[in-house]
């Protein structure tokens, strides 16, 4: 079985790919600000590392996590507070990816980052195209909204800065409008999706679960990963209004 690392742990996302990955029999070490927000899940096989990677651990103590991990899932989100949106830190994404892709940098055999983003983030390399209206409101919101210009940067980071790095492998995924609730399967990957409905405006819906799912499995390696490796596909739910 795997090992992996999950950052970003005790969010609602970032939870939901630990029970995932502890059920599929993976061994997983899980970066919490608080043990106690684990607990009512019963994973004690789960080694939690209280902190975070930006504070609480020096660069020699991160490429350790990172060394004894295959993949890291980044399931990191800003609280959803006016502090938390609008006060440091204001690349807390970002300023991680790039701390856990330094670690791997370093070491001699491949590593796997999965990063949760966002939908609302295009993949300008790719040529797609957002409407036009969405196109002005994702900007409005790049140089207003902290933490989607968060997300901007750490997807872009890992398109242009990181690339098809030898060592560093990535996916960056980017679900709909996340929704609690609907623990099924039934979702559907795609490489973009079709702005004639809308990106950002449109039906695109995903539950946290199947988010935490795909990123697993996307974790897992094999067939999943060698289809979207380097990529940024978007994941979203037909039942669920697409």
């Amino acid at each position: 079985m795997g090992r992996f690392l999950v950052l970003g742990a005790t969010g609602k996302t970032g939870r939901l790919a630990v029970r995932e990955l502890t059920r599929r029999g993976h061994g997983v070490t899980a970066v919490v600000r608080n043990k106690k927000t684990l607990a009512d899940l019963g994973l004690n096989k789960v080694k939690q590392l209280e902190g975070t990677i930006l504070d609480s651990f020096t660069d020699e103590q991160v490429q350790d996590m990172v060394s004894d991990a295959d993949a890291v899932l980044i399931c990191l989100g800003h609280v959803l507070s006016f502090s938390g949106i609008f006060f440091p830190p204001r690349r807390l994404v970002l300023d991680t990816l790039k701390k856990v892709a330094s670690a791997m940098d370093g070491g001699k055999k491949k590593k796997r980052i999965v990063l949760m983003n966002s939908n609302g983030v295009r993949n300008k390399s790719t040529g797609e195209v957002y409407p036009l209206a969405e196109r002005i409101l994702t900007g409005l919101l790049y140089f207003t909204l902290p933490p989607h210009a968060d997300n901007v940067e750490a997807a872009e980071y890992l398109i242009n800065e990181v690339g098809e790095h030898p060592n560093v492998e990535w996916c960056c995924v980017r679900p709909g409008d996340l929704l609690d609730g609907h623990e099924n399967e039934d979702y559907e990957v795609v490489g973009s999706v079709d702005p004639s409905k809308g990106v950002v405006l449109g039906p695109w819906k995903t539950s946290r679960f199947q988010v935490a799912h795909f990123m697993a499995s996307l974790g897992e390696g094999g067939k999943v990963w060698e289809d979207w490796k380097f990529r940024t596909p978007v994941i979203y739910s037909p039942a669920l209004g697409a």
